[in-house]
């Protein structure tokens, strides 16, 4: 029985920008993704089965170079990207191609960004709670949630499980914990200052889309504790390493 080959014109593919942004910025998971549903739209359903158990091991593989063998972060990037250009140009460039001049559509930034972030907190909230967990045993992990966990990382030497409580109930509010994808962070609180520490590749403090959503955020942060002086400081895999404040 002969496999249908031909490249499905009414769904979008993601060209090669798109899968280096999204192995950027939200790690090889969220590439195996963008290659699954290209390899789908061009008709090539194997190839579109082991797209995703093949990103999940490379993400293993990722998170354990850099939690348990201290990969430094500049060369397990440069792997990622140089394996996601690679399987583009061997595998995917003359096709996507042909299907972009017949008139195929591609996915805009604002997908690809929001399936990036999601796959950042996926690929790194190993690294970031065995960071804190096995580093500070005054640490406490509140978990919220039904469908999903999401957790508030906190030091429990200057903050109480029921002010905790409270902020979990405003991070459910501004629809930042939901049902759909896990959430983490981790909240420090400094007199009348709350801090939220969020983790993410480094390589996304230099899209501007996604800092104004991080921006926005901060916004609707503070107007929630106006008491409270708020800021956002998106992180790598320890609190300490600060890209950027908000």
């Amino acid at each position: 029985m002969s496999v249908d080959k031909t490249p499905i014109l009414s769904s979008a593919v993601f060209t090669k920008w798109g899968l280096l942004a999204g192995v950027v910025f939200g790690g090889p998971l969220v590439a195996g993704y963008f290659f699954a549903n290209n390899f789908r739209v061009l008709g090539e359903t194997k190839a579109a089965k082991w797209s995703l158990p093949i990103a999940v091991v490379s993400t293993i593989v990722l998170v354990l170079s850099g939690f348990v063998f201290s990969v430094p972060s500049g060369a397990m990037g440069g792997a990622c990207m140089g394996g996601t250009l690679g399987i583009f140009e061997y595998y995917q460039k003359e096709q996507i191609t042909a299907h972009i001049e017949a008139g195929g559509s591609t996915h805009g930034w604002g997908r690809i960004l929001g399936f990036s972030l999601v796959g950042a907190l996926i690929t790194f909230l190993p690294l970031f709670l065995g960071g804190l967990l096995f580093g500070n045993d005054t640490i406490e992990v509140a978990t919220y949630g039904v469908a999903v966990e999401n957790n508030i990382l906190y030091d429990d030497s200057n903050l109480d499980r029921k002010e905790v409580d409270g902020v979990a109930v405003v991070l459910e509010e501004l629809l930042f914990f939901d049902e759909a994808v896990p959430k983490s962070l981790y909240l420090e609180k400094d007199g009348m200052k709350y801090t939220f520490s969020i983790f993410v590749q480094e390589a996304i403090i230099e899209d501007e889309q996604t800092i104004q959503l991080f921006e926005d955020f901060q916004i609707e942060l503070s107007s929630a504790f106006p008491k409270y002086e708020v800021k956002i400081h998106l992180v790598t895999d320890d609190p300490q390493d600060i890209l950027k404040v908000i």
